[in-house]
C-alpha cells in the first residue's frame, strides 16, 4: 500500500471514530433530557366561570383568572397541554 492510501484511511478511521464519539455523546445528551423533562401541570385550580347574576364578585374573580394565567400561562397556553 502507498503512503498515500495509508493516510486516507487513517483520515477516513478517525472520521468513524469522532462520528462514533458524537453519536454516543447525542444518545447520553438525548436520555438524560427526556428524563429530567416531565409535563407541565397548574398550580392554581381550574378557573370556574364567572356567574353574571351577582356583579360585585365580578373584581374579585377577574383578580383570581388574573393570577391564575399568570402563574400557569406556560402550560394552558398550548392546546395539547389542556385535559
Amino acid at each position: 500500500m502507498s503512503n498515500n492510501n495509508m493516510r486516507e484511511l487513517s483520515s477516513i478511521a478517525g472520521i468513524h471514530i469522532t462520528q462514533q464519539l458524537q453519536y454516543e455523546e447525542i444518545q447520553q445528551l438525548t436520555h438524560a433530557t427526556s428524563a429530567s423533562t416531565k409535563a407541565l401541570k397548574e398550580c392554581l385550580d381550574a378557573f370556574t366561570y364567572f356567574n353574571t347574576s351577582d356583579l360585585t364578585l365580578y373584581s374579585s374573580w377577574r383578580m383570581k383568572m388574573l393570577a391564575k394565567l399568570s402563574v400557569d400561562e406556560d402550560v394552558i397556553s398550548s392546546l395539547i397541554n389542556q385535559d
